[in-house]
């Protein structure tokens, strides 16, 4: 089995789909809880009401399935990489609004614009509750089995899951049908 160079990239397909999935998710729901904690946004109730909609529905297989092949993410290792959690934004919008406010508006009166208040404030006084989410994130990136399925059918680009599977559908083929499904290597 370790000589299988199948299985050896799918550890890889793996990894940078977790690693870049981690970092993406991150990415994308700092930069969805940030405006969401601050009081001043415009539209900020309609857009928090959107994401507490997703917490109790679903999208569905089908829909979702439709809006991959309409951005042309079937086939491509990135479709598995988007996507945040409206629970993670929840609770990193919570944390946002509970840190202080003065040292937001000390740097504000310093001339600092809010992306600047955000990566040289917020972000370093975040990283507890950053690699908390990140953690869950990338557990949730190395588990993805059910989309990686569906969305990938291009053998170079599974992930480890994905090969585990067929690894095991294969060793439960009797050896009388092996010669039949062209698996005798297996």
């Amino acid at each position: 089995l370790l000589g299988d160079k199948r299985l050896w990239l799918a550890y890889a397909n793996t990894i940078y789909i977790t690693v870049g999935g981690t970092f993406i998710s991150l990415l994308l729901t700092v930069f969805a809880a940030y405006p969401l904690s601050k009081a001043r946004m415009k539209g900020r109730k309609v857009v928090l009401a959107m994401v507490v909609i997703t917490l109790f529905f679903g999208g569905g297989m089908i829909p979702t399935y439709m809006t991959f092949k309409w951005l042309h993410l079937t086939g491509h290792r990135f479709a598995l990489m988007l996507g945040t959690s409206s629970f993670f934004i929840m609770v990193l919008m919570t944390f946002f609004r509970n840190q202080p406010a003065s040292t937001e508006e000390s740097a504000q009166i310093d001339g600092a614009n809010d992306f600047t208040i955000l990566s040289r404030i917020v972000l370093p006084l975040s990283k507890p509750i950053l690699i908390t989410l990140g953690m869950y994130y990338a557990v949730g990136m190395w588990n993805t089995y059910f989309w990686a399925m569906i969305l990938l059918t291009d053998a170079s680009k599974k992930p480890l899951q994905v090969y585990l599977r067929e690894l095991l559908i294969q060793s439960q083929i009797p050896p009388e049908m092996m010669g039949v499904m062209g698996s005798s290597n297996m």
